[in-house]
């Protein structure tokens, strides 16, 4: 199984909407439940985020 982590900065004022629209992909994931998704977000800093996907 492919695995994918993608880390990446946003601008500190950019970081709590980047948060929000995390947050509203999960819904959907959550709303549509597509099998054989594996997810996961983090906020590892103000503005560091990791995203993980298998």
């Amino acid at each position: 199984m492919k695995r994918i982590a993608i880390r990446y900065r946003t601008r500190p004022e950019s970081a709590d909407e980047n948060q929000r629209l995390i947050e509203e992909v999960f819904r959907e994931l959550t709303e549509k439940a597509p099998s054989g998704v594996k997810y996961a977000a983090l906020r590892l800093d103000e503005s560091v985020f990791l995203h993980l996907l298998a």
